[in-house]
């Protein structure tokens, strides 16, 4: 906008040159050029202050709620079949020369086949119960082709734990008078043999462990402080402590799913799996806090609500002790958006609206 036509006369009046103004101007007012400068800077100033008051930006205000504590949600234990363990056992005869081996024989055979019949399994590098007897065998009399045998055999008995020595007994046998040499010989064995099984069956039976396996599986709340590992490892040290647990190790922890495989005596448990888990003192579970911040935003920002509400998720987010941070509900006429935030308030210990407010990137206003 024009402010002055400079129209000259081409006279001098008192030191002035006279100026012709359009519109509305005074015809014939003068203004020396000092005074036309300090005007045109006056109206400049006053405009930028008129603009820079009209485009200030203002802060975003926050608003935090006092924080509630999160009720730990429980724990899910499922478990496997148990499978009661098997046991082994290795049985070495030995003989005397002559009739012995024959004799020796007979007994080996009948206390293998006892002992599969009781379900243990043949295994002679680690085995649960060990057999060693010394046979003997000789004839005792004999009458024409009829003849009487003897038998004896001196036997120990090995087992859990770590093949202790469970017991050690003698025994002797004698045959009726029968035809035949080998006839005779094999009833007196055989006589043997059933005072031998009969012994160890019940020994064994005895000692044998009453122990049963199974996977046990916890899957953990989302709530929970402590890290998946850490948690399982303090409940594998609760389990494993227990009287009559045999072994409790960990197989693997993957997101909040721990697994552990559990050896337990069945005389302590007999209700299996559930009977532990109810009598364990399972480790308590620590929580995290749930505050919900309100950010009220100003009509004008460099940055529109949405560009700010991703710039805050981001930022609270990335803050050691934050759980999570993700924004609930948006008041598009208030301009304020909530964000529900869960942290660890041992983080925090001045505070998590005196944390937030203070970050830069965020540039929200204190109060």
């Amino acid at each position: 906008m024009k402010m002055f036509e400079k129209k000259y006369d081409g006279r001098r009046q008192n030191g002035y040159r006279r100026l012709h103004c359009p519109g509305n101007v005074r015809e014939g007012f003068r203004m020396n050029r000092s005074s036309l400068f300090k005007y045109v800077w006056i109206r400049s100033l006053l405009l930028a202050g008129l603009l820079s008051a009209g485009c200030q930006h203002r802060l975003p205000t926050m608003d935090l709620q006092p924080p509630e504590s999160i009720e730990p949600g429980g724990i899910d234990f499922t478990a496997t079949d148990p499978v009661e363990r098997e046991c082994s056992a290795s049985v070495a005869i030995h003989a005397d020369p002559g009739h012995g081996r024959t004799a020796a024989d007979i007994v080996e055979i009948r206390i293998q086949d006892s002992l599969a019949a009781m379900g243990l399994e043949a295994d002679q590098e680690t085995p649960d119960f060990k057999i060693d007897a010394a046979v003997r065998a000789g004839r005792v009399d004999r009458f024409g082709k009829f003849y009487i045998f003897s038998a004896q055999a001196d036997t120990d008995v090995f087992g859990p734990p770590d093949l202790r020595r469970l017991a050690r007994q003698s025994f002797s046998a004698r045959s009726q008078r029968l035809l035949g040499e080998q006839t005779a010989l094999k009833d007196a064995a055989g006589n043997l043999a059933g005072s031998l099984e009969s012994w160890v069956a019940d020994l064994i039976n005895q000692n044998r462990p009453q122990e049963a396996a199974c996977q046990v599986i916890a899957v953990l709340p989302k709530s929970m402080k402590q890290t998946p590992s850490d948690y399982g490892a303090a409940l594998v040290d609760a389990i494993s402590g227990m009287p009559g647990v045999l072994s409790c190790t960990a197989i693997s922890t993957e997101d909040r799913t721990v697994s552990m495989q559990l050896t337990y005596s069945t005389v302590d448990f007999p209700n299996g799996p559930a009977g532990i888990l109810d009598s364990a003192r399972i480790p308590p579970i620590e929580t995290f806090n749930r505050s919900v911040l309100t950010i009220v935003f100003p009509k004008r920002h460099e940055m529109s609500m949405a560009e700010y509400t991703i710039l805050l998720v981001d930022t609270v987010s990335a803050l050691k002790g934050i759980e999570s941070c993700r924004a609930i509900s948006r008041d598009a006429a208030a301009r304020a958006t909530q964000f529900e935030v869960i942290f660890d308030p041992d983080a925090f210990p001045e505070g998590l609206y005196n944390r937030i407010v203070t970050i830069d990137e965020l540039g929200l206003e204190q109060q």
